[in-house]
């Protein structure tokens, strides 16, 4: 019984580390967004707006998927990332 629930709770861990984006990629996505929200919005408030979209995206896609969002078209990628965009505004302090 000990081995199962080990195995279940390593399994379990393992799923949610699979999506996650790594900390290279997250460097990157917010490399790239803060100086674009910090032109419409102060520091500190653009600070908080792209480690908010960049925690919510790490935990919804991977590298892989990320690399796929460049072949996508501009509207395409919006509408992916919708979601993040939407709760960060509502919610200046998400994380």
């Amino acid at each position: 019984m000990k081995k199962f629930l080990g195995i279940l709770v390593l399994s379990l861990l393992w799923c949610g580390v699979s999506f996650a984006m790594s900390s290279t990629y997250e460097k990157a996505f917010y490399n790239k967004c803060y100086p674009e929200i910090k032109k419409l919005s102060n520091p500190t408030r653009a600070k908080q707006y792209c480690t908010c979209t960049m925690k919510m995206m790490s935990n919804k896609y991977s590298d892989k998927a990320m690399d796929q969002f460049a072949q996508k078209s501009y509207a395409e990628r919006a509408k992916l990332t919708q979601f993040a965009a939407d709760h960060c505004n509502d919610n200046a302090n998400a994380f």
